[in-house]
């Protein structure tokens, strides 16, 4: 069976991707019409279908995959293993807000951030909160995110935000990603520089870069600067999150990922049994191959169970299909 054009516009840009090459292995991809993300896929080597869900094989286990949609006990994992993670004060739904814990926790790192304990693509976070009538708005953004309420405070670390991405539990691929931005033409406000950006961007994830969220920027940046008109080629940044769900942008850097960062990468795969996931780091360079642990101070801030593979400015570069094969090889050769 051939997978209708319709049906593929409706996927995913990563969902797409594997379908064009399961497709050009000679494969059966027949998506289901409830949610199309979820694919039976027969294969001549195989006696029999398997089953995935975008970028997540069978291999995953239900454990795992609810440890890694928590982002508390994800962190709880791995700080037990030696692995830097940031500070953290978990909030719980449906109880009065220990605000006693909350500003001791604020007074104690200066700058925080608020999560939802379970969103994701980079909903409900607001970064770089340094007072606490913030702090209270942050917190009420988060919990209508959070699937549970609950919310996660995290001290607010300086760095560059790098995506390692596994597959089978070894180092594929890698990407900086960074937050939302413009570039200024002496002419036009950043609202409407938002608005040109986003004439070439989809919505979730159907293109290779999504929109920008206005509310959110004007949110992030204040009424005036958001109404205000940058200086020709001034970069404004206009979100506090480098997600790619929220308009940021991403570039490359596989060739430059040091060994050490590879083997800690691979480390972290195995210890939350995850075949297929994607690493966030907060890192103080860019990456090169001869850079020591010291100089980069990797801090892992997230795990994604359902990675992005769509890791490449290029989605039909050759180096994006060694990520999909990669993932197909993987569920072909794995029991």
């Amino acid at each position: 069976m051939t997978v209708l054009p319709d049906t593929l516009k409706r996927l995913k840009v990563s969902s797409r991707l594997v379908v064009n090459r399961a497709l050009a292995r000679g494969w059966v991809v027949e998506p289901y019409e409830s949610n199309p993300s979820i694919m039976k896929l027969t294969l001549p080597s195989r006696a029999q279908p398997i089953h995935i869900f975008s970028a997540a094989p069978p291999h995953a286990s239900y454990v795992a995959s609810k440890i890694a949609q928590d982002k508390f006990i994800t962190n709880k994992i791995l700080a037990d293993r030696g692995v830097p993670v940031p500070a953290e004060l978990l909030l719980h739904a449906g109880h009065d807000l220990p605000q006693d814990a909350i500003d001791a926790f604020l007074a104690e790192h200066k700058r925080i951030i608020v999560k939802p304990l379970d969103a994701s693509h980079g909903k409900g976070i607001t970064t770089d909160i340094t007072a606490k009538a913030a702090l209270r708005k942050a917190i009420s953004v988060a919990q209508k995110q959070a699937k549970t309420g609950r919310v996660l405070l995290q001290n607010h670390l300086e760095g560059l935000d790098l995506r390692v991405l596994c597959v089978g539990y070894k180092f594929i691929s890698a990407i900086h990603r960074t937050p939302a931005r413009v570039i200024g033409d002496g002419r036009h406000t950043v609202a409407e520089l938002i608005d040109v950006t986003n004439e070439d961007r989809g919505e979730n994830y159907s293109k290779r870069l999504n929109k920008i969220p206005s509310n959110e920027a004007e949110g992030y940046l204040g009424k005036k600067r958001y109404n205000s008109v940058p200086a020709k080629q001034e970069i404004v940044q206009v979100l506090g999150v480098a997600n790619v769900g929220k308009g940021g942008e991403l570039q490359n850097v596989t060739t430059e990922v040091p060994q050490f960062l590879i083997e800690l990468s691979e480390a972290i795969a195995r210890t939350l049994f995850l075949p297929v996931c994607g690493i966030d780091f907060l890192i103080a360079k860019l990456p090169t191959k001869d850079v020591t642990k010291q100089q980069l101070h990797p801090v892992v801030i997230e795990v994604n169970e359902t990675p992005m593979l769509m890791m490449y400015e290029d989605t039909e570069s050759a180096l994006q299909d060694r990520v999909i094969d990669a993932y197909l090889d993987f569920i072909e050769t794995s029991e």
